[in-house]
């Protein structure tokens, strides 16, 4: 059995999954890069950061298809039942080989479902954008502060424990392989 179908077992949980495993490694890795005075633990860690921001989006627009799908479906029974019950206000036609067939009760497009919205309909694309500035931001903050350090060499402080910082780094590779084979890569 493939390391793939393994880790199939879990899809319904998959995403939860990673978003776990990847708050517990940011964390760490926010802790142990200001421990060790690492820059590119910091680095890292604000990256994995933007990565929940990603994912917390994802179970938001995954909550919101299921959420609308699941109304929808209850309008399609609400309509059988009313068909069921010979109802003159009902708006479906019953084929002669007892098929419903109603305009509302088909799949439509996910942006056709959304009444009166922009932002749920592209909530992805927004949160997207919105973490790439933040990411930039950091970055930012944090080219000042190695640029600082390079002027002030004198009251440098070396980075601790360099084979810890290793370490993390390749647990962070694992865990990043490991998030990709859950998430269906």
């Amino acid at each position: 059995m493939s390391v793939k179908k393994v880790l199939r077992i879990f899809n319904p949980h998959a995403v939860h999954t990673v978003i776990l495993l990847t708050l517990g490694y940011f964390l760490v890795q926010l802790v142990f890069s200001h421990t060790s005075h690492s820059l590119t633990l910091l680095v890292d860690s604000y990256h994995v950061l933007c990565k929940l921001i990603y994912f917390f989006g994802s179970v938001m627009c995954i909550k919101k298809n299921e959420y609308e799908e699941m109304c929808s479906n209850e309008v399609c029974a609400k309509k059988i039942l009313k068909v069921e019950n010979n109802s003159p206000e009902s708006n479906l036609t019953v084929s002669k080989s007892g098929q419903l067939s109603s305009s509302s009760c088909v799949h439509r497009h996910p942006e056709k479902k959304l009444k009166n919205t922009f932002g749920w309909a592209r909530i992805e694309v927004v949160l997207m954008l919105g973490g790439c500035v933040f990411l930039a931001s950091l970055s930012f903050s944090l080219v000042v502060e190695a640029i600082q350090t390079l002027i002030h060499i004198d009251h440098q402080d070396p980075m601790h424990q360099p084979i810890s910082v290793f370490i993390i780094g390749l647990v962070g590779i694992l865990l990043h392989g490991l998030c990709y084979l859950l998430l269906g890569g």
